[in-house]
């Protein structure tokens, strides 16, 4: 790692730049902005040394991921005519002219990448696989030369002979001829960006290992051959941008967040530093900049923070302590609460939110019974009296599955597995779940796989028109499965599922239709072109309520560990409550914050320990859209 901090930069915009792209001379940046209160972006250039921004584009559509032409005459990006649709390719002069679609594919495509001579663009493709094809500049016919299940890094060849890319499921940097011939694998543990020395004897790679809960990042370079691997700058946060310079002694990077160089983040692509392309020790220098181009860090914004008194409690003694049961918590001011659940044996967990709502009518999204996965259910009574419950399953079409009769004593606890004689017996196998009571109650499922002891705990979430899910993560060891409910009993609910990168770019959008007192359920990576990205986050609005839930899985090879988990969907709201994480010796929390608003948005982050002292705080411009996702212990 570098050992002072690198030099940042702030690109200004009226809505903050996204992807800028730098000019073969160094002179101009391009990028995109997404103006205020709106779901469009247009294509802007400035000169990097100040002054006038002069807009490419009319802000009509949402025009992304803009690049230079070699000879800086023309400008390639993708246009999304309706946000949440896919993405065609665009070409225009660079005073924004002559303005024509360059792809017409009816499928997502983005990425353009400029070959050397200008003579071809690479683009990315999602379809039932992301493809990697070249098309003329000038138009014409298009040749696919790689298909794989994610692309992140793509870099043309000095001679425009090669491409390098990075296979993200496979975590591979490869090198395919121009004429698809040759697909040679030169580097493992690869992920994201790549760059090609401009000799054409190196390629620098972001490098990452370890298991997915805390891996390492680096950048490295490889020679085009696969040998002599080097690596140039360790202990990184996730880099995003990476390239030599061009007289070949420096290879810049920028990264996510702050840590790397403890700068406040602004813009991801804003931050670089360089490391000696020679692998030799990094010698803290300024990125390098045009004449007249003054690279100044943004000023730390450190809110002032009081800590909260440490909270007394008066506790009033249990008559007699029972092994099983419920537990509840009264304050005279807001309180956080969860539990982790465990089983001693199989080693599975599971957490279950302290936010329950006693309600009389409970849609519990997901149950599975079978050989290898079991379901349970719980349901509690807060009241003094006794509560009369009926508890109805459905099947995925809406089919009535069971039906049964639950009394729950006042303040007592009932729990039952689904497949139970008391409840449904071997009659149901997968589907939905219905608690409806003559008085308030609290009820949830817990959702366990029998072989590898994965537990997730599935609890009755909000429902709601427009809902969040603000993490899938759907490669390598990790799957995440999607599931949607209509409890209405009479009309279909009408549901547009968007999907969003961790930098606020659109995956794209599924029209699904739930019919009622049915269930939608799939894996994210099969819902069209938004599960081709491994990772992000996902949007569902609806003309009726729904209810949904994502439950993630992840799985290490090498030690048998299994991690399974229930997320629920959330109604987007200003201020959020964690009540539990644990970053340990030998535990990790991931922390993901969505910005579902189309316009940048001041956000502070505190964490407190357990006596209520602040222990750290964060305050971030969260960009439009942008996914903040990272371990509590790299946040604070």
């Amino acid at each position: 790692m570098p050992s002072t901090p690198g030099v940042a930069t702030q690109i200004p915009s009226s809505g903050g730049a996204v992807g800028p792209h730098l000019s073969p001379d160094g002179a101009w940046l391009v990028y995109s902005v997404w103006p205020m209160c709106t779901e469009e972006a247009a294509i802007c250039k400035r000169p990097v040394t100040g002054g006038t921004e002069t807009a490419l584009t009319d802000g009509t559509y949402l025009d992304v991921g803009p690049s230079w032409s070699p000879d800086m005459t023309r400008v390639a990006f993708t246009r999304h005519e309706e946000y949440g649709q896919d993405g065609q390719i665009h070409l225009m002069n660079s005073d924004g002219t002559d303005l024509a679609p360059l792809t017409a594919s009816g499928h997502n495509d983005c990425g353009a990448f400029w070959s050397p001579d200008g003579s071809t663009i690479v683009i990315l493709r999602f379809d039932t696989t992301m493809q990697l094809l070249t098309i003329p500049s000038a138009g014409g016919s298009e040749q696919v030369l790689v298909e794989r299940d994610l692309f992140t890094g793509v870099a043309w060849s000095p001679d425009s002979q090669w491409l390098a890319y990075v296979d993200d499921d496979m975590q591979e940097l490869r090198r395919v001829s121009l004429d698809g011939s040759a697909d040679l694998l030169i580097a493992q543990g690869a992920s994201g960006p790549v760059s090609w020395s401009p000799d054409g004897a190196w390629i620098a790679f972001a490098h990452v290992e370890g298991l997915p809960s805390d891996p390492t990042y680096d950048v490295r370079k490889v020679r085009a051959d696969g040998t002599e691997e080097t690596p140039l700058a360790c202990d990184l946060d996730p880099p995003v941008f990476c390239s030599f310079s061009p007289d070949g002694n420096w290879v810049l990077f920028g990264c996510t967040l702050e840590s790397t160089f403890g700068l406040d983040e602004d813009d991801v692509y804003s931050y670089l530093a360089k490391v000696p392309a020679c692998g030799c020790t990094p010698t803290p220098t300024p990125t390098a900049t045009p004449t007249g181009w003054t690279a100044t860090p943004t000023p730390t914004d450190t809110p002032t923070m009081t800590p909260t008194p440490t909270a007394t409690a008066t506790v009033t003694p249990t008559p007699k302590w029972s092994a099983v049961g419920w537990a509840r918590a009264d304050g005279t001011e807001p309180l956080l609460a969860q539990v982790l659940y465990g089983n001693l044996n199989a080693g599975g967990m599971a957490g279950l939110p302290g936010d329950a709502v006693p309600k009389m009518d409970h849609c519990l999204v997901h149950f599975h019974s079978d050989a290898t996965w079991y379901t349970g259910l719980v349901v509690g009574n807060p009241q003094a009296g006794t509560a009369h419950t009926t508890v109805t399953a459905y099947g995925h079409d809406g089919a009535l599955q069971g039906i049964a009769s639950l009394e729950v004593p006042g303040r007592g606890k009932r729990s039952l597995f689904v497949s139970s004689p008391l409840l449904f017996g071997n009659t149901v196998t997968a589907g939905w779940v219905r608690v409806e009571s003559d008085v308030a109650v609290i009820a949830s499922l817990v959702y366990g796989n029998r072989i590898d002891g994965g537990i997730a705990a599935l609890p009755s979430g909000e429902s709601g028109s427009a809902l969040v899910l603000p993490h899938f993560h759907s490669h390598g060891t990790w799957w995440t499965g999607l599931a949607m409910v209509n409890p209405d009993s009479v009309s279909p609910a009408q549901v547009t599922l968007t999907g969003w990168t961790s930098t606020g770019m659109p995956l794209g959008s599924e029209a699904i239709t739930v019919p009622a007192l049915s269930k939608v359920s799939n894996f994210v990576r099969d819902f069209g072109a938004i599960g081709r990205w491994g990772r992000g986050w996902l949007e569902m609005t609806s003309d009726l309520p729904i209810a949904t839930f994502s439950v993630m899985h992840a799985s290490d090879w090498d030690t048998g560990s299994v991690g399974l988990a229930g997320i629920e969907a959330q109604e987007k709201g200003r201020l959020r409550f964690l009540p539990h994480y644990d970053a340990g010796s030998s535990w990790w929390t991931l922390f993901s914050l969505a910005n579902g608003a189309a316009v940048t948005q001041f956000t502070q982050l505190r964490a407190y320990d357990n006596d209520g002292n602040l222990s750290g705080a964060l305050a971030i411009d969260l960009l439009p859209r942008f996914l903040l996702e990272e371990e509590v212990q790299d946040l604070f």
